[in-house]
């Protein structure tokens, strides 16, 4: 099997050998459309084109997103970036599972996207221009490692210091770019072997006759955390934010939990009257009401997902005591 996100054999060329089966990365639409009509069954590795009809074990792109989303929060950045390819399926998932775990916790981000031929000149002043105006404190998911290293040696043209205004995440963790030549990369770990291993899975049941099965989509690993994302929070404003933020996350993370001024204090390794001084710059409010109209619009947000499912129910699973606590809490925020 090839690498889903490198480049594969080409197919025609395996299926011209005769072969009875196949897995591969189908990476364009035309290899979609001969992997269809092959007559053999194929195990489809790769998400770069919209290949439907093939068996499909990949990676859970989406997830990659939002583990990195969650890296970058965790190091204390208040913006976010990201830095793909455009028009390309993984890529599009990365991003979308990137800006979705940041909408969240209330937050957006940049979004710049290129092709896949190669750089001119003026995708190189465009890249530039997009880094410079970047807000500092920014985290920057690039969807592989190879866009990372570029970001990088940009920002060391640019004088643009990482990990201090910029941070840096790539996908993929491959030593010969994330730990060789200059500032070494923080990256989101993927288990390449997973993949190959439920391709043989899915296909072995493909060869004994069973119809096709759903995709499979490999969760990553952690972050192999790295100098690119090391960054200490800045002083004053900055790490305000960051320690709300992170207080945040752990809140919507964990809904049901016992959360209170000491219990996050205590997780967070900060003091108390440091985290009340957070949220109050930051939200404009205690940490005690913040905690309960973010489950009360977690709440609202269950409801409308579940509209047959009791009120009991969701109070249970989104912190309240009973429906009693959580219908007095929506009308105290107007949401009920």
């Amino acid at each position: 099997a090839a690498c889903p996100d490198g480049p594969p054999p080409t197919l025609g060329r395996l299926l011209a050998a005769g072969c009875d089966a196949v897995i591969a990365a189908v990476t364009t639409v035309a290899e979609a459309r001969a992997a269809r009509a092959a007559g053999v069954p194929i195990v489809n590795v790769s998400a770069a084109v919209d290949a439907d009809g093939l068996p499909q074990a990949t990676f859970d792109n989406a997830a990659i997103g939002s583990v990195a989303a969650h890296h970058l929060l965790a190091q204390g950045y208040t913006h976010f970036a990201f830095y793909g390819l455009d028009a390309v399926g993984f890529s599009a998932r990365r991003r979308e599972g990137f800006a979705a775990a940041l909408r969240g916790h209330g937050l957006g981000c940049e979004v710049l996207e290129v092709g896949t031929g190669p750089a001119t000149v003026a995708d190189s002043a465009a890249l530039d221009r997009w880094l410079l105006d970047l807000a500092p404190g920014t985290g920057i998911l690039a969807t592989s490692d190879p866009l990372a290293r570029l970001l990088l040696d940009a920002c060391h043209r640019l004088s643009i210091d990482v990990p201090g205004r910029l941070g840096i995440l790539g996908v993929g963790d491959f030593p010969a770019l994330c730990e060789v030549g200059g500032l070494p990369l923080s990256s989101v770990r993927r288990i390449g072997y997973a993949v190959g291993v439920a391709a043989v899975e899915m296909l072995a049941r493909l060869l004994a006759g069973a119809s096709a099965p759903a995709p499979i989509l490999v969760p990553p690993g952690d972050v192999a955390a790295r100098e690119s994302t090391a960054r200490e929070a800045a002083a004053g404003g900055g790490a305000d934010e960051a320690v709300a933020i992170r207080a945040v996350t752990l809140v919507q993370d964990e809904l049901n939990g016992r959360h209170n001024v000491d219990s996050l204090a205590r997780r967070l390794r900060v003091s108390r009257r440091k985290l009340e001084r957070a949220f109050q710059s930051v939200f404009g409010e205690s940490p005690h009401v913040r905690v309960l109209r973010i489950r009360a619009e977690a709440a609202v947000a269950a409801r409308a997902a579940a509209p047959n499912r009791s009120l009991a129910a969701i109070a249970r699973a989104t912190g309240f005591t009973d429906a009693r606590h959580l219908r007095r809490t929506l009308a105290q925020f107007s949401l009920d």
